[in-house]
């Protein structure tokens, strides 16, 4: 059988290297890779057009992708994982800011459906208790999933996210690092903080994984099988993660040795591997480095930190697979508490 070629884009990371370059191969399909400069700007054409058979694609993305219907399989593959406190900044004249300080404020980010700033909301809203519906959101770009309905304010065409927090138009932003001197970071020393949050979670969170189109999944369960098997040898060559751990706090603001890696999967709720990958490739084996539970999702209960939109996604697409489901969101307790709770009561989810 002649090996099949599939259009692939994934980003020039430590333990994709040996991929990328040939020394690792499948003997079922050979990899065309496109090179897309950042990465993400590849998510829109796979989610909107599915432009790839491979593609690396943020978590966030996926799900939003996942719940307006879109063809794709997450596979169990994390790309990139990091520490998110050190992408966050204010302008120095602004004084000293707390989190909490931002309520009221102008906040921009590259784009609200970002992996990133879904981290720094959830940081900010359960960790803090900032009430994220009193903070007035600047937005650059579209969402990926075009059907994602954006109700925040965008930005003036040709502005930059940080020209506008440097020229005072907003007063912090979700996503950004700088060294410049007039922009401070709103949490001051950001490796403390994401030390405090490894003591408490015990994972690196998630940004980015690997999707494959379900026509791919559906007419080659073989060949998804492989490709994850050759993510797994990129990932063995390239050695141990050494410092996707506390020691990686030191470097909190860069991506972390995300590497297939069951801690990277779980805050993002896709550990174990979500039914996509399970019914697509079938038997999909995932080895005793990824996965140590019970092949029966029935079996399986998984808690949430965080109830927002992305959070009741997924746990509608646990609950259908029988996945028991707790969650808890500081908003409980808020005037949206209501709401929250019927929807969580509709679907079966425990609220703590």
């Amino acid at each position: 059988m002649e090996k099949l070629r599939l259009r692939a884009v994934l980003g020039n990371h430590p333990h994709i290297r040996a991929v990328k370059n040939g020394e690792l191969r499948s003997d079922l399909f050979d990899l065309e890779f496109t090179e897309f400069t950042p990465t993400n700007a590849a998510f829109k054409p796979m989610v909107r057009e599915q432009a790839f058979d491979v593609c690396e694609m943020a978590i966030v993305t996926y799900l939003m992708a996942r719940a307006h219907g879109k063809p794709l399989v997450l596979l169990p593959a994390a790309m990139v994982g990091r520490f998110q406190h050190g992408h966050a900044l204010y302008r120095a004249d602004l004084g000293t800011l707390e989190p909490a300080d931002l309520e009221g404020k102008r906040v921009g980010i590259r784009s609200f459906t970002t992996t990133t700033g879904a981290w720094m909301r959830g940081i900010l809203a359960n960790d803090h208790g900032v009430n994220l519906d009193r903070i007035n959101w600047v937005t650059f770009e579209d969402p990926h999933v075009a059907e994602y309905v954006d109700s925040t304010e965008r930005a003036p065409k040709g502005k930059t996210i940080v020209q506008m927090l440097g020229d005072g138009e907003v007063d912090a932003v979700l996503g950004e690092t700088s060294s410049d001197p007039e922009l401070k970071p709103l949490f001051a020393d950001p490796a403390r903080e994401a030390s405090l949050w490894y003591q408490r979670h015990g994972v690196v969170p998630v940004n980015h994984l690997v999707v494959v189109t379900s026509r791919l999944a559906a007419s080659r369960p073989d060949v998804v099988r492989s490709l994850y098997e050759l993510l797994k040898r990129g990932k063995a060559a390239a050695g141990p993660p050494g410092h996707a751990g506390p020691a990686a706090v030191r470097r909190c603001g860069e991506p972390q040795a995300a590497r297939i890696d069951d801690r990277l999967l779980r805050p993002a709720g896709v550990d174990p591997p979500a039914r996509h990958g399970r019914r697509a490739v079938r038997r999909h084996d995932t080895g005793p480095e990824l996965m140590t539970i019970s092949g029966d999702p029935r079996q399986w209960q998984i808690g949430m930190l965080g109830y927002g939109e992305v959070g009741r996604i997924l746990a509608e697409d646990l609950r259908q697979q029988g996945v028991r489901v707790s969650a808890y969101d500081i908003k409980l307790d808020r005037e949206q508490g209501a709401a929250l709770r019927a929807h969580a009561a509709e679907i079966g989810v425990e609220l703590a």
